[in-house]
């Protein structure tokens, strides 16, 4: 990926406010158990400092609000006001792709 080298957050003192919100990518992988999501195709998230949005190929997508949900037991994609969040999150992760040379 073209993303900034990582050695600025171990040289940096403190908290750098300026970076990214991390992003995670998995294949699809056939060997999990079939209940895995990861079953049914990839899965990109980004976490930032106060959501996690979860991305899947086929699957609805998921977010949940960290602060209040560590365990990510309630998905808020589908409650009012959620749409343009997940649109946010969803339009970060292709700007990251295309940049970065790879399909979204």
């Amino acid at each position: 990926f073209s993303a900034p080298s990582l050695a600025k957050l171990w040289s940096v003192a403190g908290q750098v406010s300026d970076w990214p919100d991390p992003l995670l990518e998995i294949a699809k992988q056939d060997w999990k158990p079939a209940r895995a999501p990861v079953t049914k195709g990839w899965i990109k998230s980004v976490v930032s400092p106060e959501w996690q949005f979860i991305a899947h190929e086929v699957l609805a997508p998921e977010i949940y609000d960290l602060s209040k949900d560590l365990l990510q037991a309630n998905n808020l994609a589908g409650q009012p006001g959620m749409a343009g969040i997940v649109k946010a999150f969803q339009n970060q992760i292709n700007q990251f792709l295309q940049k970065s040379g790879f399909t979204p």
